[in-house]
């Protein structure tokens, strides 16, 4: 049987298109799979998606499946009052992170905890009674104490001695850890921790091991993706090469089908030298019809308090607050940006594609010292160190560190040399940060598919997104 789907007489997929995509119903005029939908109360539900001949598409979510089953995601930690021993009145502490626990717990193993060791002071006015009895328990009005609650370990808590672990999962239908709650180590329990330099959770959903790791969320400048210094970049390979450019100009550093990313340059040329130093000072990053790009501010001196980072998206800038966490999205959901510090760092993640963590720096006096950079003190050279990481890069990808993805690419950088350079400035070249116009570039708007494909290859793509092909 050829046909599977009618819609007017013609035909919308064939049995070899839909084999291996389980939960499929037939109707006269649509297929219909199941799919998950997102509640801002219970997080991805089960849902239904039709699919109709003319390219429409309808989705209805089912919570009343999991009425029963799942909670909405909410603390479930009381209040706790401590009395201070000052004015005698009752001071109200949430309890919903380890931070506010650690803060209570330290309140009530002191002795003679005053309210001068909190914002308030002993002149504010006390809780009435009546107000007392809401403990802020979504379970309970009247909550007489956690069975269970997050806690940082003091020797002397009547909660259980650990810190309270996040879990994490995948999304990705494809991925071999789709919807898997998998809890995060206790080296690093937590994906947003409160503290900026602890090492976070992190689930690799491409890998076929799911197991959740500990993450640097700085670059790290010596493993393969790096591209840090002046300018030293680790291959897929994990071979060091050194790729000088031009200062002032722009080089394409990836160049594949649905992604494009420029680096400016920026650098001086020392008396008597053959060539320029240069560093990474900016990043330009094109998918879909989208644009972005994120750049290390001049500075004449560098101050460690003042935040070097500049951003814009589709030719507007953009503002995030210099707070951490700090999360930014676009209304598409194909751009993520948080700040991994209150200042000079972020992690810039396009689903599914890429994850670009930057780190911004100086030219150091040592560095300047060692390879005698001659840097003048009006200039201290902010530039970007970034770490590349890339999910299901096409075998066409171009580009400076793009190349060595290739999979049957040939590094060219000389083994045993102790700076290998390598060349391609007139190959990738580019006019401009936010174009994909060198004589190498493969960037098409479009991605992997050109306009001119029929709607049901479009629509056998959107199936196999939400329902997964085995």
């Amino acid at each position: 049987m050829e046909v599977v789907v009618h819609g007017q007489g013609a035909t919308m997929f064939s049995d070899e298109e839909l084999r291996g995509i389980a939960n499929i119903e037939r109707g006269p005029n649509h297929i219909e799979v199941m799919c998950l939908g997102r509640s801002s109360d219970y997080g991805e539900l089960p849902g239904k998606l039709k699919i109709f001949p003319h390219g429409k598409l309808e989705i209805k979510e089912r919570p009343e499946e999991v009425k029963g089953t799942l909670r909405p995601r909410q603390a479930i930690h009381r209040d706790e009052f401590v009395l201070c021993s000052q004015c005698g009145k009752d001071r109200r502490f949430r309890l919903r992170t380890a931070e506010e626990c650690r803060a209570f717990h330290d309140a009530l193993a002191k002795v003679n905890w005053t309210c001068s060791d909190t914002p308030i002071t002993c002149e504010d006015p006390e809780e009435r009674q009546s107000r007392k009895v809401r403990r802020g328990c979504p379970e309970s009005a009247r909550c007489s104490g956690c069975v269970s609650c997050v806690c940082v370990g003091c020797g002397m808590c009547r909660f259980k001695v650990q810190i309270k672990a996040d879990y994490t999962t995948c999304t990705n239908y494809k991925s071999p850890c789709y919807y898997q709650q998998l809890k995060c180590p206790g080296e690093c329990p937590s994906i947003y921790p409160a503290d900026p330099h602890p090492k976070v959770c992190y689930l690799n959903c491409n890998s076929p091991v799911c197991q959740p790791e500990c993450k640097n969320k700085k670059p790290n400048c010596n493993t393969p993706g790096a591209a840090c210094l002046d300018p030293r970049f680790i291959g897929a390979d994990g071979t060091v090469f050194y790729f000088h450019g031009k200062r002032n100009k722009h080089f394409t550093l990836v160049s594949d089908l649905n992604l494009q990313m420029n680096a400016r340059f920026i650098g001086r040329r020392p008396a008597g030298r053959p060539r320029d130093n240069t560093w990474i000072q900016a990043l330009g990053i094109l998918f879909g019809s989208c644009s972005f790009s994120v750049e290390a501010i001049k500075a004449e001196t560098w101050e460690d308090e003042i935040d070097h980072l500049k951003f814009s998206y589709n030719g507007k800038e953009l503002v995030i607050p210099e707070t951490y966490p700090s999360l930014w999205v676009s209304a598409q959901n194909d751009l993520k940006v948080e700040r991994t510090s209150r200042k000079n760092s972020v992690l810039v993640t396009l689903p599914e594609v890429a994850e670009i963590s930057v780190n911004v720096v100086p030219v150091t006096k040592e560095d300047d010292r060692i390879h005698n950079y001659q840097i003048p003190s009006d200039d201290c050279f902010a530039h970007l160190e970034v770490q590349f990481k890339f999910y299901g890069l096409s075998t066409k990808v171009e580009g400076v560190l793009g190349r060595t993805y290739q999979p049957d690419f040939k590094n060219p950088a000389k083994p045993g040399v102790a700076m290998p350079v390598v060349g391609g400035e007139n190959k990738y070249r580019t006019t401009s940060l936010l174009s994909a116009d060198c004589d190498s570039c493969v960037f098409s708007p479009v991605g992997f598919h050109s306009q001119d494909e029929s709607l049901a290859r479009d629509v056998v793509q959107i199936v196999e997104l939400f329902a997964g092909n085995e």
